[in-house]
């Protein structure tokens, strides 16, 4: 609870207002307060000693039985007086330790907050990193299979050329044409297997 708006304080929160400019300490109040105070204080204590020497003719004497009595008088008279007044510094002064450890928990709060935020903001910086990461992994893959399905149809396309160039060759015959048209037949077969692997993988049959 703020000072403030404390309700069991009022005096200790109408001093808080006081002291307060715009959420800041208004040091010119406070020492001029303390001024004030000092220059109360200096004036109690001179007209006490005026009024006991203007009552007593203002001599001193040289018996201690009268130098008790002026005790007595000096602080029976002025003590109440600086009492009061001390207790107006101390009231004011208990407002401001109030004010400042209110100033320090805020501070704290929003130390607190900044760095939670901080935090937050690093584990989402964390996050697209390593998003960005995956997915330049995703890309490099995807580009080296692309290139490897592009090698492959080329090799497919030069497969077929030879093929087709075999089946019109009219100059080999018997056994050797068949059998270099078989390994021509295999190689193809292989390639076409090689590439419906690939895509199977990329693209598996559900």
């Amino acid at each position: 609870m703020r000072l403030k708006d404390s309700t069991t304080y009022p005096v200790l929160a109408d001093c808080h207002e006081s002291f307060l400019v715009g959420g800041k300490l208004n040091s010119k109040l406070i020492l001029k307060l303390l001024s004030w105070l000092l220059i109360v204080a200096s004036i109690i204590l001179m007209m006490a000693l005026t009024f006991y020497f203007q009552q007593f003719h203002g001599e001193f004497s040289p018996e201690q039985d009268v130098w008790g009595q002026f005790g007595d008088f000096f602080g029976g008279t002025i003590n109440p007086l600086l009492s009061f007044l001390t207790l107006i510094a101390l009231v004011f002064t208990v407002a401001l330790q109030v004010h400042q450890l209110e100033i320090a928990h805020e501070e704290l709060q929003n130390s607190k907050e900044e760095l939670k935020a901080t935090r937050e903001e690093l584990k989402r910086s964390a996050n697209a990193q390593q998003l960005t990461a995956e997915a330049l992994e995703d890309q490099a893959k995807y580009a080296s299979i692309s290139a490897k399905l592009t090698a492959l149809r080329a090799s497919l396309e030069i497969t077929d050329e030879q093929i087709e160039k075999q089946r019109n060759f009219s100059g080999i015959t018997g056994s050797q044409a068949s059998l270099d048209l078989m390994n021509l037949q295999m190689v193809k077969e292989s390639i076409i297997a090689e590439i419906m692997n690939i895509t199977n993988k990329i693209c598996p049959k559900s």
